[in-house]
């Protein structure tokens, strides 16, 4: 029996929806393996072309487990460096990223939309960044909305209250015949 081997290859087809792939062995007279599973704990698919390690079966080279891409000069890092944990969401550089500085101690979270989905709300299960911003915004307006009836309320001392007023307004109005 041959013993398991470490092998390099390219991904040559996807089957996104079973999680598998087929890879080609240059080296090898081109020959291809049947689909391997990927070893992964979550959905990041390699492209086709992308450098990748397989761990083959002791029964050859066509059959194994994809044990992911690697970094080489056609796949390099995006960012680097210390502390810096980062993951890329998409083949288009920065388009959609998630990443941790340990020295700034900030999670960056990078991507044409971002929504928060929670479980429970049957009318809006989703709350989106621009949802957020706009209700900061809100309050930012109404601080100084609420600053300004302060002062407006605090120039009525000795009147008739608002609500006083706006019945009064609507008498005089039913009265007109509107």
């Amino acid at each position: 029996m041959a013993a398991a081997t470490i092998r390099l290859g390219k991904i040559s087809s996807i089957n996104y929806t079973a999680g598998k792939a087929r890879v080609v062995y240059e080296d090898r007279d081109d020959s291809v393996t049947s689909e391997l599973p990927f070893l992964a704990l979550q959905y990041n698919i390699p492209k086709v072309d992308d450098l990748v390690v397989v761990a083959c079966f002791s029964n050859g080279t066509v059959s194994g487990v994809i044990l992911g891409p690697v970094y080489n000069s056609a796949n390099t890092p995006h960012e680097g460096g210390a502390g810096i944990f980062r993951q890329e969401m998409s083949n288009n550089v920065n388009e959609a990223v998630m990443s941790y500085s340990e020295k700034k101690q900030t999670i960056i979270l990078r991507a044409p939309k971002i929504e928060f989905e929670g479980y429970g709300y049957e009318d809006k299960p989703y709350v989106t960044l621009e949802q957020i911003n706009d209700a900061f915004s809100d309050i930012d307006d109404n601080k100084t909305g609420i600053s300004n009836l302060q002062d407006d309320t605090a120039k009525t001392k000795g009147k008739p209250s608002l609500q006083a007023q706006l019945d009064a307004l609507e008498k005089r109005v039913k009265a007109l015949g509107g």
